[in-house]
This record gives structure tokens, sequence and C-alpha cells, in this order.
């Protein structure tokens, strides 16, 4: 197969310079924050943090009992090493201003308290230090993913004024190529040789370094017209630096209908250090949940439309994730933030449960700007520790809410709950069904608990057009609730079981369960991700380490696994049939290393688009633009059409490579068959990696886009008469067909004529055709599976003429993948 197209979603953004109104040390006036460090802008100094090696986080081994298990981002202090750049004999107060304003503006939504909120911050693509010194700026700004720091001179201004102090570096040292390299703390900072211009920037000049006696960086220009004004250009790079944050992730992503996608999940904060020492602590408590709306279809300022921080005094992660036809935005999580959570005057709790741990649900219009746009905070939970993993919103615009808990007091039980007791305090999954727009109690409409006497979560649920909901996650519970019509009514394998149980919340009690069963073998499974169809058929997805006995049919995709270090799966299960005539499908997707399965989505064909990681070398995959990285995990997508048997249903496969270890944790799909998939990265230095091989040093967020859209296209041009005598006339015809599997759209058809060719009409049976020069070109809006079209090219053929069977190719947009094209 060939390229896939995957674009890095975040390359769409620009850099992002955040203007402080009280959200940090009033010492700062602008602050930017980037992977490698987070820097401060001030009146006299520049101050870029960033953490040191002095603790190393190990990545654990998966729970397979939850896929967001916070041992995976356990919270340890880190210390942050810090560089001072200062200005040496610069004016006092300079105005520093952002330039080039987003529309969209940042909120923190941190703590009970509204008038603490910091709402409706603006956020600049660049930033300028006006008069730095007297008749010199400094502009500050990205260009191809390189910081850059313009010097803008005015004509008959000193240069030799500027001078750089950089406090904080253990050693400067400038080398053969003339760039200067900041080592601090084993980390190199590197501030390139400079580049001089003038005369608009058509003129380059001489320029370099120079380091003084007293350390300060100077700059030397030679032979420059004074009478002229003068940029001068550095680019400042970080090599093996840490991110100042080892736990920023994603952890769910949902796309609307215009292709802007929403992602949720937690990341670090930062404070300005204290200036009078060099180090800083970066502890658990800097830790909070976020959402961002980026709108994929776009590029720079414009692309970013929604940004938000939420948390309290405690640590806040944000793990689920749905939007509405409206742009609403819900997100689930857990906090143990007790007193500053921003929950609102009139949701379903108010006051923190009780516990270590408690779920919550939060609602933001990202359509509104500021404090409008947080509708609804609530705390969910009881007295012990409670985690909400995955949310969904039906037409009503009802909230679905599951999770795990271990309360046997104050969690929110309805009447008509299934189970409303927890009397043995165990590990229990939780349903939740709530009608947001009512106050208080009255906003519950559903709440049971659901498990048995070891424990059970819920990690994820679909609700269908029916209102039926769907639930998936693993048990340790020999008597976990199971119906009459279930496939698989024993647990008898290993320690844990994925499961499938569907509820009807119209019902009440025992009734309200109409489908449970286990999905088992010999071994431990668990399922991270569920859909559902319009047949009320379940497609599930996870890992399992079971070598028999494991729901597998007749036309798996892979029927065995090569080992027991784990293997993803696809289960599906139509919930209208009973026993073993409800198993659809079922397949393990796997290879020789461990594989985990951790989101799913179907789209109008029941097509199935599955996302995760893996270690194996021999992972099923047909694209290999994003190879398969050595010692490190994986991150994934496949397309499956299992209506086909055994590998002929991979319809696409492919690696989704950014860094050395990659982990896809949600998925979502827009109604052009793009698919979305978010995460995070882990990478480890080539040095660091011999010493301490497991250890990773930092965490970033991913979000990769896919152009899943797959259409073979044949495309045939029939031969025209060669014999025909000079100024005589003839005809060829171009025909183009859709084999499939998707609709293919925006196809452009690009004819090549041959010399002495005249065209003297041209017609097609769709789309709309002209002739450009020496080129016809044919434009085809969508093409239907099997749809085909034609052209016909009516032509007079001169003296000398060069007749071109060939000369015709297609192109097609970018949310179109062709695997096959022939003439």
């Amino acid at each position: 197969m060939s390229n896939v197209k995957i674009a890095n979603v975040l390359n769409n953004l620009p850099l992002i310079f955040e203007r402080n109104i009280g959200q940090y040390d009033n010492k700062v006036q602008f602050v930017l924050n980037k992977k490698e460090c987070t820097t401060f802008f001030t009146d006299k100094e520049i101050v870029l943090a960033f953490r040191s090696n002095e603790k190393i986080q190990e990545l654990k081994e998966l729970d397979s009992s939850n896929l967001y298990n916070t041992s995976l981002r356990k919270m340890e202090e880190y210390q942050i090493n810090v560089l001072r750049v200062c200005f040496k004999s610069s004016n006092k107060i300079p105005q520093i201003i952002g330039k080039n304003e987003f529309n969209c503006t940042l909120n923190y939504f941190k703590g009970e308290d509204i008038s603490n909120w910091k709402c409706s911050i603006p956020l600049y693509e660049k930033l300028l230090y006006k008069e730095i010194y007297n008749g010199i700026d400094i502009l500050y700004y990205e260009r191809e993913g390189v910081i850059k720091w313009d010097f803008i001179v005015e004509p008959n201004k000193n240069i030799n004024n500027i001078l750089l102090n950089l406090n904080g570096a253990n050693n400067i040292e400038l080398d053969d190529n003339g760039d200067i390299n900041v080592n601090i703390k084993e980390r190199i900072l590197k501030i390139s040789k400079p580049e001089a211009y003038q005369n608009n920037n058509d003129e380059k000049i001489e320029s370099s370094f120079g380091i003084d006696e007293d350390g300060n960086i100077k700059f030397n220009i030679s032979n420059y017209n004074e009478e002229d004004s003068l940029t001068i250009t550095i680019s400042v790079s970080f090599d093996n630096f840490n991110s100042t944050c080892v736990v920023d992730r994603a952890n769910s992503i949902a796309v609307d209908e215009k292709n802007c996608v929403y992602i949720t999940g937690e990341v670090g904060f930062q404070n300005f250090p204290d200036k009078k020492i060099y180090k800083n602590v970066l502890s658990g408590k800097d830790y909070g949940a976020f959402l961002v709306k980026i709108d994929t279809t776009k590029k720079g300022q414009s692309a970013l439309k929604y940004a938000a921080y939420i948390g309290g005094e405690g640590i806040d992660e944000a793990v689920g994730i749905a939007v509405d036809n409206e742009k609403n935005a819900y997100i689930v999580g857990a906090t143990n933030s007790i007193y500053e959570f921003p929950v609102t005057e009139k949701s379903y709790a108010y006051s923190y449960p009780g516990g270590s741990k408690t779920g919550f649900l939060i609602k933001i219009d990202t359509k509104k700007v500021g404090l409008s746009s947080l509708v609804y905070g609530t705390y969910l939970g009881g007295n012990s520790y409670d985690y909400a993993y995955s949310v969904a919103i039906d037409k009503e615009k009802n909230v679905y809410v599951v999770g795990l808990t271990n309360s046997n007091f104050g969690f929110p039980i309805s009447e008509s709950a299934y189970e409303k007791n927890n009397d043995d305090a165990v590990d229990v999954g939780f349903l939740l069904k709530l009608d947001i727009n009512k106050e208080r109690k009255d906003a519950l409409l559903y709440g049971t608990y659901f498990g048995g006497n070891d424990s059970t979560s819920f990690s994820a649920l679909a609700v269908d057009d029916n209102g039926y909901v769907y639930v998936t996650g693993v048990t340790q519970s020999k008597d976990f609730p199971v119906t009459q019509n279930a496939y698989e009514t024993k647990f008898e394998g290993g320690l844990s079981s994925a499961f499938i149980s569907k509820f009807n919340l119209n019902k009440t009690g025992k009734e309200s369960l109409i489908y449970s069963s286990f999905l088992c073998g010999d071994g431990e499974e668990a399922g991270y991700g569920i859909a559902v169809d319009s047949r009320e058929c379940a497609y599930i997805t996870g890992v399992t380490n079971s070598l028999n006995n494991f729901p597998i049919t007749q036309n798996a995709f892979q029927n065995s696994i090569s080992n027991i270090e784990g293997s993803g799966f696809l289960i599906k299960i139509n919930t209208q049939l009973s026993g073993e005539k409800g198993l659809a499908y079922g397949s393990y997707i796997d290879g020789n290393g461990s594989d985990v399965c951790s989101d799913i989505k179907i789209d109008y064909n029941n097509y199935v688009y599955i996302c995760g990681f893996t270690t194996s070398t021999d992972f099923p995959v047909n694209s290999y633009e994003n190879g398969w990285v050595k010692n490190g995990y994986n991150s994934f997508l496949l397309k499956l059409d299992i209506n086909k048997e055994r590998r002929k249903a991979l319809l696409l496969g492919t690696f989704l490579r950014e860094n050395i270890n990659d982990f896809a944790l949600g998925l979502a799909l827009d109604n052009e068959l793009n698919t979305y998939i978010t995460g995070y990265a882990h990478s480890i230095s080539e040095d660091r990696s011999k010493e301490k091989e497991g250890y990773y040093e930092e965490s970033s967020i991913s979000i990769m886009k896919v152009s899943t859209r797959i259409c073979n296209l044949s495309i045939e041009k029939s031969q025209y008469n060669i014999d025909v005598e000079p100024g005589g006339k003839t005809q060829y015809e171009i025909n183009i067909i859709n084999n499939g599997p998707d609709v293919a759209t925006d196809i452009r058809i690009t004819d090549v004529l041959g010399r002495g060719i005249t065209v003297k009409e041209i017609s097609v049976s769709k789309g709309s055709i002209h002739q450009l020069g020496k080129e016809i070109i044919w434009k085809v809006s969508e093409l239907n599976i099997g749809e085909s079209a034609k052209a016909t090219i009516k032509i007079r053929v001169l003296i000398n003429s060069e007749i071109s069977e060939k000369e015709t190719f297609i192109n097609v947009n970018d949310n179109i993948y062709c695997s096959k094209s022939s003439i």
C-alpha cells in the first residue's frame, strides 16, 4: 500500500504567548509554554524553566484492569532548573507587546470561587520587547518550528549596547560553527550564529557572536550602513531537553461536524521560579485537566478555537469527552481537589463527597467566551474513591457516565437502580444518567452500582439511537451479572474477564439489564473501547492474553496469538440474538510483542477503526510510511472490513510514529472518514537509554489526523485512430470507476495532450472538464462505490503529431487515499 496521509494536528498551531492577568506571579507579563521548557517574560529578564534529570519516572507495566491507571503517571516531585537571560544595562521598563492576537482566548477554571477564575486571557503569535535598548526592539516568534529572536536596530543606534547575560548555565562556549552552546545540567541550549540583514532583508551582513571578559554575549557586525535599519536574527533550539512536566497527556478526543477536534487530558503547570534560587520543585499539585478545541481545516491563529484549564488545589485528571451538536463539550474524570474545584451553584453535588478521589462532570460551551463558557460542573462520588472514565450524550442531551467506585455510602444511586448497594465496599462499576438542565438531586435520572463480589470497572460506553446503553470494561467477579441470553454466562478463565452489558434505562431494577455476557478465555482480558451500530450490535476492543477458549470466529482476521505478553482483540456481539448466535465476529489483533487496543469507532458502512499501541515487530499493517520503532511502543491505527475473511479484512493499517514510545488512547472519526488519534508520547535520550533502559524522561501530548478514506480507483484511456489523415478528426475516451470500499471525493484527472493535437470538443458524463494549455482537466466531486464516469475528447490531428497514450493521471484531495490507479 502507498503512503497514508498522516498529519500532526499540533503542527497547525503557532507559538502561543499567554498574557499574565493574575494566573502567574505579578512580575511576569507573558508566558510561553513549550514541550521543552516554560518561558517567562518579565521587564528585566527572560526566564526559562525546564525539568532536570534528578528524578526519573519508570514506565510501569500496563495494568490490564485499567487503561488509565494512575500508576502510569505517578505524581512525583521533580527539580526544575532555571536559565535567566538578562539584558545588561537595558531600559528599566521596556514595553512588552503581544503581536498577532488570536481570536481564541484562554480560561483558567481553577478553584471554587468564581471571582478568582482568570478568563478571556489574550493569546498572541509573536511577542515584542519595545525599546529594550534605546532604538532597539526584540521580536520573538517561530518559523518552521524554530524559535527566532529578531533584534531590530533603528538607524544610527549602537548595537554594542546589546549584552546578554545568561545566569544559571554551567558553561557557555562558542563552537567552531559560530554557535553558542549553553550547558545546563548536561543539557544543551543552542543559540545559532547570528544572521544580519539590511535593505528590507535583501542584503546579508557578515555577523558573529562575541563573549566579553564578564561572560556576556554580544554581536560583532562588520561593514554595515549605520544610516539604515539593521535586523539581527538568532535561532534558539533545545538539544536533549526534558519537558517541564512528565505527565502531559491527552486521554480522549471527539470531533464535530465542522472537523473541529476536542481534546482533554491533564498537563503540568510550571510556576514562576523564585529569583533567589535557581531550582524549583514541580509536584503533583501542579497538574490539572484541560480542554482544547482545534479546527483541523485551518492553520495558524485561526486553528485554535477554545482553550481552558480546569481544576482545583489537588490533582485533576480528565479521562473522557463527548461533544453534542451545539458544540458543547462534556468532560469526565477524577479529582482530589476538595475546596477549589470549579463546581457550579446548582449542580448535582456542590460539595466534595469524601474519599481519596471523586469523579467529576464538566460541561463547556465552546461557542462562548470566558466565564460564561463553563455551563456546568459537579462532583460525582461517594465516601470512598471514585473514577469517571467515559461519557456519552443522547439525542435529548442527557448525559451518561460510567466508571469505577469503591463507595458504599453517598454515591448517586437512584430508586430505579439495577443494584442499590455496595455493602462490602468492593470496586464496582457504575452507570449514571443525568439531565443537567435540572437542579441538584433532580438531575439524577438513573444511577446504579454494577459488579460482583470482586473488582469490576466500567471503561467505556456507547448509546444507540433507541437510547440503549452499552458498556464494556473488566471484572474479576465470578458472580458478575449476566443474562440468560448471554453469549458466555460463565467466567472460568484467568484473573479477569472483559464483558459487554446492555441497559434499557426506561426500565427499573433487574429489568433494566437486557443483555450481559462475559468475553473471556483461559487468560486475562479487559475491554477498553466500545461502539454500536444501528442493528444493536456492539463492537468491543481491548486486551487479552488468552491462548485458548477466547471467542474467535471462523472468519477471524487473526485466529491465534503468538505469545502471552498481551494481544488486542475485536469482538462483535449481536445483542438481539441469544447464546453462541450472538457472536458475530471475534478476532485477535496481534503480533510477536505486547499489543493493546485502546479505542474503537465504526463508520456508516460498519467498517471498524481501532487505535492502540504495540511493541510487535510484525504487527499487521499494510502501510510502512511510518515504520516500527525499535525497543519501544508504537501507536497504530487499523481500518477493518470484518465482512471479509482473514487478512482481506485489513483495509488500512499504519503506525503513527511521532516518538520513541507512542501511546494512542483516544479515537474520533469525522463525516469525511478522517480519523483523529490522541494520546501521549514518551521519549528518552540515547545516552541515558544505555544507562537506564526502561526509564523515560518526558511525556507530551500527541494529536494525529489520518485520512482513512480508501478508494480503489481504476482509469482506462481508449486508443484513438492513429491512421487518421493530417487535419482529420478522431476521438478517445477516459473512463474511471470507483471500486471502493469508500466513496471517492474531489477527484481531479489530468490528461496531457501530445504535440500537434488540437481539441475540438470535450464532454463528460459526470463532473466538469476544461482545457488548460496542453492539459485536459476533469474534476469529479463525488463518485460512489461501483460508480463509473466517462469523458469524451474529440480532437483534430495535425501534421507531425505526437500521440500520447499514457500521460493521464489522477490527483485527489487530501482526504482520499488511492490504493490503485491504472491506465
